[in-house]
């Protein structure tokens, strides 16, 4: 893995511009969120590794997400891992019944990885519920290799792999519509629903991006988008803040599927982490981690993550309980502690791999890299190449 330095496009803001990709900048800061001013080169082995390590790691989630609802319907909501993970009691039957049911199915998710200085890779966390830097990943980075390096490959078959996913879900939505739904006046998460729209409708899927805000409620309980029922619902926007909202009561009756599914309430939580260390030991990509309520050596480094985090916030990186960097945020609760993994920098900077998982097929990855330890909101996407 090594980090180039690399000339800009002529007139690059129109050419993103013009596959939809409209974040492209922070205009109060007036810094690249698309960084093309430089790119990282891997090896077709270190590629196969990542793929590797991306396929066993869904493996092993799907594995832990049937541990925790078989721990449920064994034991009950008291003592039970959903209980652990701040999943409210209500929602755990909705929660079996989606993963015993395989309905509807998953989509995708995005596990964020690091390549150690001595070249093993370990997941930071896994984006299983509404992960972004989708079409920066899929298309801008695909079109900036094609346009500065013709020649060369990319590990890059996400767009491909999401028709091929839509298709298949095509045969469950059947005539009726997709609704794609993301946050208002939220341009990044705008741009990743009417990709997805796109996609949909590529796939033969009739669409229709909306803001969560537009959701009606009808007299019989039913979720609706202009007084039509909605049976069928793509959202960005994450569980946790939907089971906790005003209407969220009615998410079990409504009759709207969503994608992604119930159960991905258990893999979106970063509880999951220690509960992949407790249950595979500290093997392959999974690091140490522990519910910070439990007792455990805390000598070294350790990082804090609250279950509920989002783009970096309240991360604190810990040396022996001794604050070393922090990020501050509006998250709170309870969290996790995940045993520190040193990022390689280079020049000051300092890459995570965001590798996709689309059906359940690793098919391809983005980078986003930071000046600091901590990835966050408006760290830069920067391409690559397969040397």
């Amino acid at each position: 893995m090594t980090r180039h330095t690399a000339i800009t496009r002529s007139g690059w803001e129109k050419k993103v511009e013009d596959v939809g990709f409209v974040f492209h900048t922070d205009e109060e800061e007036n810094l690249p969120y698309w960084d093309e001013s430089a790119y990282y080169s891997f090896t077709p082995g270190e590629i196969d590794s990542i793929e590797a390590a991306t396929n066993d790691l869904h493996e092993k989630c799907l594995t832990l997400t049937g541990h925790v609802v078989d721990d449920y319907v064994k034991n009950g909501y008291r003592n039970s891992f959903l209980k652990k993970l701040s999943i409210p009691e209500a929602f755990a039957p909705w929660i079996a019944e989606s993963w015993e049911n395989d309905f509807p199915k998953t989509m995708y998710g995005r596990f964020d990885l690091v390549v150690t200085p001595e070249g093993s890779i370990k997941m930071l966390e896994y984006n299983a519920d509404t992960p972004t830097s989708l079409l920066e990943a899929s298309v801008v980075q695909w079109y900036w290799l094609k346009d500065v390096y013709p020649m060369k490959d990319q590990f890059n078959n996400i767009h491909e792999s999401l028709l091929d996913a839509w298709k298949f879900v095509a045969n469950d939505i059947g005539s009726d519509t997709l609704y794609c739904a993301c946050v208002k006046e939220h341009v990044e998460d705008l741009m990743t629903a009417t990709y997805m729209a796109d996609v949909a409708h590529q796939a033969g899927i009739t669409t229709r991006v909306f803001y969560v805000d537009e959701i009606g409620l009808a007299d019989d309980g039913r979720f609706t988008m202009n007084d039509e029922p909605m049976r069928w619902c793509y959202k960005l926007y994450p569980w946790e803040w939907m089971v906790n909202e005003e209407f969220g009561r009615n998410l079990t009756t409504a009759g709207t599927n969503w994608i992604e599914p119930p159960w991905k309430m258990i893999l979106s939580n970063k509880g999951m982490l220690p509960l992949l260390s407790k249950i595979f030991g500290d093997t392959g990509a999974i690091l140490p981690a522990h519910f910070s309520d439990e007792e455990f050596d805390r000598s070294g480094r350790w990082v804090e993550k609250p279950y509920f985090g989002r783009e970096g916030s309240n991360i604190t990186i810990l040396e022996s309980g001794r604050v070393v960097d922090q990020a501050e945020g509006p998250y709170a609760g309870s969290s996790i502690m995940q045993r520190y993994t040193e990022i390689p920098g280079f020049n000051g900077n300092y890459p995570v791999i965001g590798s996709w998982i689309i059906g359940d097929t690793a098919c391809g990855m983005g980078i986003r890299e930071t000046n600091g330890r901590i990835t966050g909101n408006m760290s830069r996407f920067v391409p690559h190449i397969i040397e």
